[in-house]
């Protein structure tokens, strides 16, 4: 119960912050994507299918709120608790630059579907202009962000190590 708690303030923090905070922050319109680093740890610690329901939840909220085409931001989210579930259980997960990395290739994949579908709806956008000023700076910022949300969740998900009380022998 402690758990989804605590997932549930971090859900309504990484709303605020991603949509407020960072909004007001951004330096050239580039800014951290919370909620794909919150994804990413959630697969991480919680495994794919959890991860999976809570990224599309994500997403299709935040298209409700924002966006005019309805699941783009859910296939985003979708593929970064993907992402994160892959490393879910494994011994090198216990290392933030796993997630980190992870979070910034998941940024240019979300990135991209944006892109492909605003070029499907037939706006013309210079890619690689796109790319080297705004998803890859979007995608380093989302990775150093990775690092306190790994933290953070590692704290709620790992539970603490209790000594073990050995046999005396006399």
């Amino acid at each position: 119960m402690k758990r989804r708690i605590a997932i549930g303030a971090m859900i309504i923090v990484c709303l605020f912050l991603d949509n407020t905070f960072f909004v007001k922050l951004n330096i050239n319109f580039i800014r951290p994507d919370v909620v794909l680093s919150l994804c990413i740890c959630l697969g991480l610690y919680m495994g794919a299918l959890p991860a999976v329901i809570i990224g599309i939840a994500f997403g299709f909220i935040l298209d409700v709120m924002f966006s005019p085409m309805l699941g783009i931001s859910a296939i985003g989210y979708m593929l970064a608790a993907i992402t994160g579930s892959t490393f879910h259980k494994k011994y090198y997960a216990d290392n933030p630059i796993i997630p980190s990395l992870a979070s910034f290739f998941a940024c240019i994949v979300k990135h991209n579907i944006y892109i492909l579908a605003c070029v499907i709806r037939r706006v013309s956008i210079p890619y690689f202009s796109m790319l080297f000023k705004y998803v890859i700076p979007c995608a380093l910022a989302t990775a150093i962000i990775c690092v306190p949300m790994f933290y953070i969740n590692k704290s709620i998900f790992v539970e603490k190590l209790k000594p073990i009380k050995l046999p005396v022998k006399d």
